[in-house]
């Protein structure tokens, strides 16, 4: 199924110009590293406003709609559970549709990936933890960017994310301390092949250690009770988009074994 099948006639859709820039001038003017531009380059100026495009390709085991869906519901749920999630915006660009979010840089703030911090990959006993406890300002902000870290494991645990990969999440760094910047990239989730199967870069956190972690178990538990069909309801009047009942039937299925599994 295609995108194209959700849009209604009263969807808004930001409708691009093909036009793309060197990665130097992009990186002037958004505020990101050169190499970050070239390897992401498909930033696209709209109403004075910088915006990413997602054009999701339909992959073995992930259809492209359920990508373009798996992505609105993760900027559901981070809003539900009160954590920075950018805002996504459907879009078209040479009547291809996908997904936009406008920048999140600001202004005298660092933008920082996993290695950027000295973070190991596959880390055991939360020894990312430890380093970034010294990155932190004081103990509040510890204790914040802690909050938000597991908003986002318990997330990624709910969807089944299969793709939260040192690459694809961020810190930001500014004068109050160092917190966890706008979260995204939720397209590789529901899926069967992977359901089963979680291990968290940040965490060294494989499913079978959830009940040793109260505070995250709390925060997977609560969202379990989310009405899955009324999240999908709400999706589809926010977006003006139609939801097909197949595509809903996959969801609430996947999340009723989710409940299962992390009981």
């Amino acid at each position: 199924m295609a995108i194209k099948d959700l849009i209604t006639n009263d969807t808004k859709v930001l409708k691009l110009s093909d036009q793309l820039y060197k990665p130097e001038y992009l990186a002037k003017k958004i505020g990101i590293d050169k190499d970050v531009c070239e390897c992401w380059n498909n930033w696209y100026l709209y109403d004075g406003k910088w915006y990413f495009f997602k054009n999701f390709t339909c992959e073995k085991y992930t259809s492209s709609d359920v990508k373009f869906l798996n992505e609105l519901i993760g900027e559901f749920l981070g809003n539900y559970l009160n954590v920075d999630t950018i805002h996504y915006e459907v879009a078209s660009l040479n009547d291809e549709y996908g997904l936009a979010s406008e920048s999140f840089i600001k202004p005298h703030n660092k933008y920082l990936f996993f290695k950027d911090i000295g973070l190991f990959n596959n880390c055991v006993n939360l020894d990312n933890l430890k380093e970034i406890r010294r990155k932190c300002k004081n103990n509040e902000n510890y204790k914040e960017l802690v909050s938000d870290i597991l908003k986002l494991t318990a997330i990624d645990l709910y969807m089944g994310q299969a793709d939260r990969s040192i690459g694809n999440f961020q810190f930001r760094k500014d004068k109050n301390g160092f917190h966890l910047a706008p979260i995204y990239d939720f397209e590789e989730s529901f899926n069967d092949v992977y359901k089963s199967h979680y291990s968290s870069n940040l965490l060294g956190l494989n499913l079978d250690k959830l009940k040793d972690y109260p505070e995250l178990k709390t925060m997977v538990n609560e969202l379990l009770t989310v009405d899955v069909n009324k999240m999908l309801e709400q999706i589809e009047d926010e977006r003006k988009i139609l939801i097909p009942s197949k595509r809903k039937a996959h969801y609430k299925d996947f999340i009723e074994e989710r409940k299962l599994l992390l009981k």
